[in-house]
């Protein structure tokens, strides 16, 4: 929603403090969720010519999704949460 926003609204969102707050947020739990993005790669990669047993695999790998997951579910919220604050601050400018 952001993105249908007048670029100099966004701007002026971006430089009040729960602006920067909401941006550091959306930033950190983007990168989050990419970094367990490649780490559930690698170790998709390369859990299989390692000898780990069946059991112990898949509980890692059960793991390693439901922290993706979570990571995704977070992005999205913060996502939502500075999309509605700069809806908010749109009006309350007017």
């Amino acid at each position: 929603m952001s993105e249908l926003s007048n670029k100099e609204i966004v701007k002026k969102f971006k430089e009040t403090e729960y602006g920067k707050k909401t941006n550091k947020c959306l930033c950190i739990s983007t990168f989050i969720f990419f970094l367990m993005f490649i780490v559930i790669g690698a170790f998709a990669v390369l859990a299989e010519p390692m000898r780990i047993e069946g059991f112990t695999k898949d509980i890692v790998s059960l793991i390693l999704n439901l922290i993706l997951y979570i990571s995704a579910i977070f992005m999205v919220y913060f996502d939502g949460k500075r999309n509605g604050a700069i809806e908010q601050y749109k009006l309350s400018r007017k």
